[in-house]
């Protein structure tokens, strides 16, 4: 997702962009836009760690979704806005709800929690190459939206439900996966501010 800088709820910035020209406008964003991208770096990578005593109360591993994505976060900025590009699939779910389709299927895996430590974190793709074999129940019975695994043989055969087959997710908003709008706004501000006043005492030691 992209996240726009915007300082219009700053009555003082939003006056002295408009007053400045191009290239004094395209600085500001830029400086605001690598500000609240280290804003929500930090903000994900703390929202990760917390992820990670989850993981482990399932005995699973840390998938490393959030790390990687917030490490691959990029900003940009010209005369006329500031952006930071968050590549978290999901991750606008901090300001609405979310609905999740299959793109490369015809439904959607959801984890059981009766899966543990198996599941957790996993692919079916990944749970295949460790050996696991995958069926639905029977058509017309409660269970054929359920998707089993089994592996072994004779006395170490293995089967237990894994997931359930859904054509559409509906995930509500967790506003705890970002930074809010308004603290955003804030963080982009305060850069600006300080860059400002960066600005005028280098001019005033130069004088």
């Amino acid at each position: 997702m992209e996240l726009t800088v915007d300082i219009q709820t700053n009555r003082v910035l939003d006056a002295m962009m408009k007053a400045l020209g191009p290239e004094g406008r395209h600085n500001l964003l830029a400086v605001a836009a690598l500000a609240v991208k280290a804003s929500v770096q930090e903000h994900v990578q703390r929202y990760a760690h917390g992820k990670h005593f989850t993981a482990h109360a399932f005995g699973g591993r840390p998938t490393g979704h959030y790390e990687k994505g917030s490490a691959a976060m990029t900003w940009e900025a010209d005369s006329e806005r500031g952006l930071v590009h968050i590549p978290i699939p999901g991750i606008s779910r901090a300001y609405r709800d979310l609905e999740i389709t299959p793109t490369l299927a015809n439904r959607l895996t959801v984890p059981v929690p009766s899966g543990g430590s198996t599941v957790y974190g996993r692919t079916v793709g990944e749970l295949r190459e460790l050996g696991w074999r995958f069926f639905t129940g029977p058509k017309g019975h409660d269970s054929e939206d359920c998707l089993f695994g089994t592996r072994g043989k004779g006395k170490q055969r293995e089967t237990k439900l894994m997931f359930v087959l859904k054509t559409v997710v509906q995930q509500g908003r967790d506003p705890s996966l970002l930074p809010t709008m308004q603290q955003n706004s804030e963080t982009a501000a305060r850069a600006m501010l300080a860059e400002c006043k960066r600005v005028v005492l280098k001019a005033r030691g130069a004088a």
